[in-house]
């Protein structure tokens, strides 16, 4: 992955340049043409200039976590259940005995 490097407010600025462009000052996505170089800050005497993630990156962010997620459950499950048939069990369907009514009732 080359890196390629733009002067924003006298400031060194790397992005990819297969995934962003620089035009005007700015550094843009490729794909959906927003605006990834956010705003000028200080901290203990050096300059910086914050990153901000575009839209496609930001769903991509979302759907590497919804897939994390997934594996994860799908990890416990294998775990935690001695046969397949019991991946699709759900406390929805689950009954239980209530002492104080005297009943069996469904969880909810």
């Amino acid at each position: 992955m080359e890196k390629a490097a733009a002067k924003i407010s006298g400031i060194d600025y790397s992005y990819n340049p297969d995934e962003s462009y620089e035009k005007d000052g700015h550094i843009y996505c490729k794909k959906c043409n927003k605006r990834l170089d956010g705003s000028l800050f200080e901290v203990l005497n050096q300059k910086f200039i914050s990153r901000n993630l575009c839209k496609c990156q930001r769903e991509e962010n979302e759907k590497n976590k919804q897939r994390e997620e997934r594996q994860h459950i799908a990890n416990l499950k294998e775990m935690c259940f001695i046969s397949c048939i019991q991946y699709g069990y759900k406390l929805d369907d689950f009954y239980f005995y209530d002492k104080i009514s005297n009943a069996y009732r469904v969880s909810n």
